[in-house]
């Protein structure tokens, strides 16, 4: 099929779960024989070698500049105004790169540019890639007292947004099945984040470094602060001799840069219409020396072959959690919070902590009894193999001509 797959986030370099969604998804799409050309609207002014990274894994590439002047407004309650988001004469582009291509199918990225749906042709399958749910979101991010970053909508207005695609991709089951209820129909699929599986079979002698991957948003921040908080009042009671690895671009957020260049990035976020300035109110936490902050990496195999552990630490949020679904195609130990294990089938009580507490506690009882990271890699395997599987078939069915047929 000829795919038009239409995405406010590039899928080069990886540096973010949503990213790395799509750069998967992009991947199998051409290895299933299928034409993609890829529409990015550059919202965060890629490099030239970022472009590039792109054009070579697709089959067109087309890079749209951003409307600086699209300013997102939300109302009284903190709700996004209804397509307020959206780009003046986008769905007329894209009605004519329809046509110009031969375009079959359309994968539209985020709810929130689902308009440009209603000027493409009829009989262009039309798909959303919803990544998560939005109704209420900021409502969530305030109870956790996170600072307000991201799309919030309520449940009517997801319906009405919702309602413009032929098929709705949802990252898990209780996704799926909400998204069909608002919709009043059956066009929500699970469609999750899956890559192909890199078991690494490492050999385990005991629980030396433990890690944890967190990019540079506000929910990331607040995981690790909280984790790593509770984990210094554990440690000063009880020490034990690990290490503990963060890695990714949250450490810019912990450790922001003098003053000159933190001013800059704060613009830079003033500029995306973030909220989120860069203060280092809490790099005191990090300041210990069994705490490595290494910042972003270019090969993310390098982390887990670093790690003999490692942790998901996140307590709320819909969606599936990429860094979950990554650690297990690895193939090495995880635990996790109840909340970072979702859509994903595993019943070890080491996937279910209720929280962040019992979290360290498992911590401790494999440091003493360190065969237990033997048991949870192949834990990991095991789970992955299930859920890959799956995974996979439900994407591909997508685009079975027999399957499902554009309205």
């Amino acid at each position: 099929m000829n795919i038009l797959y239409f995405s406010p986030v590039p899928f080069e370099p990886v540096r973010h779960g949503n990213i790395s969604t799509i750069n998967q998804y992009v991947r199998r799409l051409m290895h299933k024989g299928h034409s993609v050309y890829f529409v990015y609207l550059d919202q965060s002014c890629c490099s030239i070698s970022d472009i590039a990274a792109m054009s070579s894994l697709v089959t067109k590439l087309e890079v749209l500049p951003c409307n600086r002047k699209v300013t997102p407004q939300k109302n009284v309650q903190g709700y996004d105004i209804f397509d307020s988001y959206y780009q003046d004469k986008l769905g007329e582009y894209i009605a004519n790169f329809c046509k110009m291509y031969n375009i079959e199918a359309i994968i539209c990225t985020y709810i929130w540019y689902s308009k440009l749906l209603e000027y493409v042709p009829k009989n262009v399958l039309k798909i959303i890639d919803t990544h998560d749910k939005m109704t209420d979101r900021h409502l969530a991010l305030k109870e956790n007292h996170i600072i307000d970053e991201m799309f919030s909508c309520t449940e009517e207005d997801e319906a009405k947004y919702l309602n413009r695609a032929d098929i709705i991709w949802a990252r898990r089951d209780e996704e799926t099945e909400y998204f069909n209820k608002i919709t009043n129909s059956n066009k929500a699929v699970t469609v999750t984040h899956f890559e192909p599986e890199k078991f690494l079979h490492k050999k385990y002698a005991k629980l030396k470094t433990i890690g944890i991957l967190a990019s540079n948003n506000q929910v990331n921040y607040k995981m690790v602060c909280n984790f790593v908080g509770k984990l210094n009042k554990r440690m000063k009671k009880e020490p034990i001799d690990i290490e503990l690895m963060i890695t990714g671009q949250v450490k810019i957020m912990i450790l922001p840069p003098k003053k000159p260049l933190r001013r800059l990035s704060n613009f830079y976020y003033k500029v995306l219409g973030r909220k989120d300035k860069i203060k280092g109110e809490d790099a005191h936490l990090f300041y210990k020396d069994y705490i490595n902050l290494t910042g972003p990496i270019d090969d993310i195999a390098d982390f887990y072959n670093n790690v003999d552990l490692v942790l998901i630490p996140i307590t709320f949020g819909t969606g599936i959690n990429v860094k979950m679904v990554e650690a297990m195609a690895y193939g090495v130990p995880v635990i996790s919070t109840e909340c970072g294990i979702k859509g994903m089938d595993s019943t070890s009580v080491y996937h279910h902590c209720k929280d962040i507490d019992s979290l360290i506690d498992k911590i401790y009882e494999i440091c003493k009894n360190p065969a237990l990271l033997r048991e949870l890699a192949q834990k990991s395997e095991e789970c992955y193999t299930k859920f890959l599987d799956k995974a996979m078939e439900n994407f591909d069915k997508t685009f079975e001509r027999n399957v499902y047929a554009a309205k």
